[in-house]
């Protein structure tokens, strides 16, 4: 019986289509997590912190995360978080209108409503921002390491999967597509809910954790791939 190693690629221009789809991808990840963040910091403010006391709170955060950035020596992760920073306030407050009604008091339509209902919580919002910008410095900054993890996993699956294959070992693809899902969707998530939180937290307790999760995820991917291609 004829196997399927004869059956023609179903999308054979895929491979060029391929920096298209990850940048659609990326750009959707990004507003995707700019709104998260709008509205967990909204929540937060409204039902956890007490009136009056939540653009200091949320200030004080910020300022905390840009001292791990280096912020007095004017270091480039810093002047990177800033920028993240900007790039996050333009597009939730400057394009959507709320920058022009909270700060130049100018009225539209809707978003006069919206900010006379939720004032205080889109100045803390916009506060935030800073705490995006600042933290996403921060996962950029160990970035190179979570890329030499992941490549060292890799190799060290091949390298296994080729030692399976010689010796006829048991194929999971349940395992496989278990370490791919957790790989790309497992620690986004988490990175996620670390860049948008409105609490205090350390990036050592995050990054440790996802930089050994992504070795371990990265070596059982590729060690339970296809026995045969």
């Amino acid at each position: 019986m004829a196997g399927n190693q004869g059956t023609p690629d179903p999308n054979p221009f895929g491979f060029f289509f391929a920096p298209l789809r990850f940048a659609v991808w990326l750009s959707l990840t990004c507003i995707g997590l700019a709104l998260l963040s709008l509205i967990m910091q909204i929540a937060v403010a409204r039902f956890a912190w007490p009136p009056g006391q939540g653009q200091d709170r949320m200030r004080s955060l910020a300022q905390a995360e840009a001292s791990h950035l280096g912020m007095a020596d004017n270091a480039m992760s810093y002047r990177i978080g800033k920028r993240i920073a900007e790039s996050v306030y333009a597009l939730e407050f400057r394009a959507t209108g709320l920058h022009r009604v909270v700060v130049e008091q100018r009225p539209l339509p809707v978003i006069s409503k919206l900010a006379a209902n939720f004032g205080e919580e889109i100045r803390i919002a916009m506060t935030g921002t800073w705490l995006v910008g600042f933290r996403l410095a921060s996962a950029a900054g160990v970035l190179w390491l979570v890329v030499i993890v992941w490549v060292t996993g890799l190799l060290d699956g091949l390298s296994e999967r080729a030692a399976r294959r010689e010796c006829a070992g048991r194929e999971s693809a349940n395992l496989y597509h278990r370490a791919k899902y957790f790989h790309f969707f497992g620690l986004p998530i988490a990175l996620a809910m670390y860049c948008t939180l409105p609490f205090e937290v350390s990036p050592a307790i995050l990054f440790y954790p996802i930089v050994l999760a992504t070795a371990l995820l990265s070596r059982m991917q590729w060690k339970y791939y296809k026995k045969y291609l």
